[in-house]
């Protein structure tokens, strides 16, 4: 769910709350999930303002 919510936020300027609770939930995925939803949020973000807060982490 947070996959999507930082996809449908990406301009907004609170997205790196988002990505950080999107983070934390990784955390506790699996390698397959985390490069699953890594790959989906690369696409779904295209150039937004929160492409940059995934890159800098």
């Amino acid at each position: 769910m947070h996959a999507f919510s930082a996809m449908t936020h990406g301009r907004d300027p609170k997205a790196a709350a988002i990505l950080e609770a999107l983070a934390h939930a990784l955390s506790a995925a699996d390698g397959d999930s985390v490069s699953y939803y890594s790959e989906l949020l690369e696409i779904g973000l295209g150039d937004t303002p929160a492409t940059d807060d995934v890159q800098a982490e």
